[in-house]
């Protein structure tokens, strides 16, 4: 039995579903770096929510005790540090350059 080999059709159709997939992926990079800079633009609001949170289900978040057995700081502190080191990395930052970020989170 013969071999088939693709067409020319069947290249050009796998050239665009390539090239639509590259941009794709541009557009999804696109996004990642839009949602990191709203990210980061709104760090405070997300602490300030996560203390609102905290302080209804009887959590003082500002104290170095709010979280059992963590004594690396307060809700507080760590919630501004992991959202700002998420938005960075969402931004297209890499962890391995964020060595303050990395050691405190």
């Amino acid at each position: 039995m013969a071999s088939r080999r693709p067409g020319k059709r069947t290249h050009a159709k796998n050239a665009r579903a390539s090239r639509s997939a590259s941009a794709q992926g541009s557009d999804l990079t696109n996004d990642l770096h839009s949602l990191g800079e709203a990210l980061a633009a709104h760090v405070g609001d997300v602490v300030e929510q996560t203390l609102a949170r905290a302080k209804q289900h009887g959590v003082d978040a500002a104290s170095h005790e709010a979280i059992p057995g963590v004594s690396a700081g307060s809700a507080a502190q760590i919630t501004e540090v992991s959202t700002g080191a998420i938005a960075r990395w969402l931004e297209g930052d890499r962890p391995a350059g964020d060595s303050e970020s990395s050691q405190q989170a």
